[in-house]
């Protein structure tokens, strides 16, 4: 019975031929709406790499000279590095302050971002860059794929070592090959050369920005495609078993 369908089917294609776009149309439609939520449920539910409970960001700045609340100190610029560093360690040593960090374009949801190109042998990745102390991680909880800390405040705190995240290590090395001990070549004016110290998890830059792999556009395809297989083969094999004598006397 399911033959004589589809050879039914083959022969009347000219005439379903409005069936077949109005299908194929409707397909497009289903697909843009399940990729779009396979999106969002794959962004919600991927980690963000950060956690900003109980952290608080303080922003440091001097009084130009013509404001009513300037105090003229006659401070150069070095006495002024040293009040800057004197305010952040009365902060670092105040009760309960468990870190404290200096940043810049580095944490969450910052609106200003920095980026180079870095290069191993062949392969150049562009990458944000976020300048930070080695507290960061400690403020935010950025830990290593295996969950820890400490070997990130270690690494970044070592001459010309950087820390790269777990999606930058893998489009230089490939996946399940360390990065750890690796050179990177910054790609600008001075070509300074840095050694891979450690790698993080995946540290997105917001709650909503969006990360997927491109995989998700075929499971969405493929989920399409399996509903509408779906709604057009359950309702013909159905048929395929009906006897049709008995559906005629039926009505």
């Amino acid at each position: 019975m399911i033959k004589h369908i589809l050879k039914q089917i083959w022969t009347q294609r000219a005439v379903n031929a409005l069936l077949w776009g109005e299908l194929f149309l409707v397909t497009i439609f289903i697909w843009y709406i399940v990729d779009y939520l396979f999106v969002t449920a794959n962004t919600f539910y991927t980690p963000t790499g950060f956690n900003i409970e109980h952290t608080y960001k303080i922003r440091l700045d001097e009084l130009p000279s013509e404001s009513n609340e300037y105090i003229s100190l006659n401070k150069d610029k070095a006495s002024s590095s040293e009040a800057f560093m004197t305010a952040i360690n009365r902060i670092r040593n105040y009760a309960g302050v468990e870190a404290v960090s200096l940043s810049h374009a580095a944490y969450p949801y910052d609106g200003s971002e920095s980026d180079n190109n870095f290069l191993k042998d062949t392969a150049s990745v562009n990458m944000q860059v976020r300048r930070v102390t080695p507290d960061f991680f400690r403020v935010f909880k950025v830990t290593t794929p295996q969950g820890d800390i400490e070997p990130l405040v270690s690494a970044i705190a070592q001459e010309k070592s950087i820390v790269i995240s777990k999606d930058a290590e893998t489009e230089f090395m490939g996946n399940n090959r360390s990065a750890i001990g690796k050179t990177l070549t910054s790609i600008a004016k001075d070509s300074t050369k840095y050694r891979v110290g450690g790698v993080t998890t995946f540290m997105r830059r917001s709650d909503f920005n969006k990360t997927y792999p491109s995989s998700i556009f075929l499971y969405a395809f493929l989920f399409c495609f399996l509903l509408n297989m779906l709604s057009a083969g359950i309702p013909a094999w159905k048929a395929s078993r009906t006897n049709i004598v008995n559906a005629l006397n039926d009505k």
